[in-house]
């Protein structure tokens, strides 16, 4: 299978779809390139028990696209990494990685939203892909591309039918590939202003061909907007396994996106896939995320992470990861950023006999930023009232 072709197509779809709102609603455009040079020092370079470090160099040029109307907003980033090596010649290369990464949502009508998202990683380090699981890989070549649309149908004012389907495909060189397709039907009510109840399904189909494994899970869920810009959500049920077993499903998560400081706590047991490993894998998952001002123009956070993975093969590794940023924005295009990360990992689920292998990670970033922000902002040109003027501005 060809991995570029989805992605081709889902960015031709989504470019256009911002273009299909009311050309008489008021717009903005938002167009930021960006130039990002960067110094790294990783100290397990290629995630063995026995690490081996270098410093490495990395230029980024990018691009983010945005539009919101009333009617539809769209997002797009598009990247790419060259890096070279102080010591490993072999890991110079003018493409480390690409990621392109698209979200869009388009209101059809007063009931009736369309949503489209996708996301596409070319790589040499797989264990940057393994997002649910933290799981740390070998340095070598992968690819993995996400698409999914969403409908969201309004009932009542107060009741809403959604619905998406996710299809993740991925290969990393010398082993098996795998695919994940991921059904949701949800029912959604709002029980008062700040409640919200909600019953669903989701169906996950997990490819490695030719054989494929299914699951079904049943569950019902609840949030609650416990003060401005801060929810908790709580959702849980009975996951049928591809094995005829029964499984909890469970997702909490308590976020404030919003005022000065932010956070998000998520706890999650679920299932997902792992680049080069047998589908499905059970992982238990609990983040969290914090960032706040320190002072003027600087702003600091820190990202924690433990993941417990399990193969249907029973093997298991365990992943605790940590890290603190900070940020210095003096105003202007530039941002100077700062970070340092560390990983742990016990056990390895490519065999059951590797339990007690302990990899360790430190990587230190230092980062300058330059992304000058071109915007346009476009009034009604084409008025309902007649006797409203017509108005046109730039900024």
């Amino acid at each position: 299978m060809d991995l570029h072709t989805p992605t081709r197509i889902a960015i031709i779809v989504v470019f256009s779809l911002p273009f299909a709102s009311d050309s008489r609603a008021q717009s903005k455009s938002t167009v930021i390139p960006s130039l990002a040079l960067s110094m790294v020092y990783d100290d397990n370079l290629f995630s063995t028990p026995q690490s081996q470090g270098d410093a490495m160099m990395r230029l980024r040029p990018g691009l983010e696209i945005s539009h919101e109307s009333p009617t539809t907003n769209f997002l797009t980033v598009l990247s790419i990494d060259m890096q070279r090596a102080l010591n490993y010649s072999t890991l110079n290369t003018f493409d480390a990685r690409r990621h392109a990464f698209l979200d869009t949502t388009v209101r059809a009508t007063p009931r009736v939203s369309l949503g489209l998202a996708g996301r596409y990683d070319r790589t040499d380090t797989p264990g940057e892909l393994n997002i649910e699981t933290g799981i740390l890989g070998d340095r070598r070549r992968a690819l993995r591309w996400q698409l999914t649309p969403a409908f969201h149908y309004r009932l009542t004012p107060r009741s809403t039918f959604t619905s998406s389907y996710d299809t993740t495909q991925e290969a990393v060189v010398s082993t098996v590939e795998g695919a994940m397709h991921v059904a949701r039907l949800g029912f959604m009510r709002l029980a008062s202003e700040r409640t919200t109840t909600n019953v669903g399904y989701i169906g996950r189909r997990f490819v490695n061909d030719p054989e494929f494994r299914d699951s079904h899970a049943l569950v019902v869920g609840w949030t609650r907007e416990l003060a401005p810009a801060v929810s908790l959500t709580l959702q849980g049920g009975p996951r049928l396994d591809w094995d005829k077993s029964v499984s909890p499903e469970l997702l909490g998560s308590l976020y404030r996106n919003g005022g000065d400081v932010r956070y998000a706590f998520d706890f999650w047991r679920g299932q997902t896939i792992v680049l080069g490993i047998l589908g499905p894998v059970d992982v238990n998952s609990t983040t969290a995320r914090i960032s706040w001002p320190l002072v003027r123009h600087v702003e600091v956070g820190t990202h924690f992470g433990y993941f417990d993975t399990t193969t249907i093969e029973r093997a298991k590794a365990r992943v605790v990861r940590g890290s603190l940023v900070g940020a210095w924005s003096p105003g202007g295009v530039y941002t100077v950023a700062i970070s340092y990360g560390a990983d742990f990992q016990k056990g390895d689920i490519r065999s059951v006999r590797l339990a007690e292998k302990q990899v360790f990670r430190h990587v230190l970033l230092v980062q300058l930023t330059v992304a000058p922000r071109l915007s346009r902002t476009t009034q009604p040109t084409g008025p309902a009232d007649p006797r409203a003027r017509p108005k046109g501005g730039v900024r």
